[in-house]
């Protein structure tokens, strides 16, 4: 009789493992599930934002104005997440920026501010969904081509594509961050897209600096 309850008992557990290791497989494939979805939503979004007209002509100024300002400098000296910090930087380098003043790159980033709260108003599909699926961003930014060089230069190809996806991988976070800000009310819409904007003259200040070191490294 001991025997037989035992072998009922060793069964019963036997049942209950097996049924547990089921439901934990179903609720893993269903977060997969929902997870891909909710990418393919956010990619979706994402394209139709960056094919929209109103991100061209602010992703058109931010460029601009990047390019102007000519930063090679410290990246520490512009990590803050407003302007204040890279509008400083510009006083104090002027001379080798290609502004005519300090009063036309206040007035040309404020016209970029003004391009990215049309874009942000225009796209509130995507900051919404970004919302909605926090940690995604990063994985659906398109990673950055090495620059052609004549050189093959795999370990510099290598650094290159570490220092681009890192960047990536920052500034994704930082967006997701910005929005969830937005989203609770701690900033205004206007407060957020200006940090928007922010971010994104890091990542291509960033970008900029691993073209940079990857020519180098390449003897280009």
């Amino acid at each position: 009789m001991k025997k037989i309850s035992f072998f009922l008992i060793v069964c019963t557990m036997a049942v209950i493992a097996a049924c547990s290791s089921e439901e934990t497989t179903n609720f893993s494939s269903e977060d997969n599930g929902f997870k891909q979805k909710s990418l393919a939503t956010l990619t979706a979004q994402y394209n139709k934002m960056i094919n929209s007209p109103s991100y061209k002509n602010e992703h058109a100024a931010l460029n601009q104005f990047v390019t102007k300002m000519n930063f090679n400098g410290n990246p520490a000296a512009i990590q803050g997440d407003t302007e204040t910090d890279m509008l400083l930087w510009i006083s104090n380098n002027l001379s080798t920026t290609s502004f005519t003043s300090y009063g036309a790159a206040v007035n040309e980033w404020e016209n970029v501010v003004a391009l990215g709260m049309v874009s942000y108003q225009a796209n509130l599909g995507f900051y919404n969904e970004l919302g909605s699926n926090p940690g995604l961003y990063p994985s659906i930014i398109p990673p950055l081509t090495a620059p052609v060089s004549p050189n093959a230069c795999p370990t510099c190809k290598t650094a290159f594509n570490d220092c681009s996806s890192a960047a990536n991988k920052a500034y994704g976070s930082a967006v997701e961050g910005i929005i969830d800000q937005i989203e609770n009310n701690t900033i205004t819409a206007n407060q957020g897209v200006r940090k928007l904007e922010k971010a994104d003259v890091k990542l291509t200040t960033a970008l900029n600096r691993c073209k940079r070191t990857f020519l180098i490294c390449c003897g280009s």
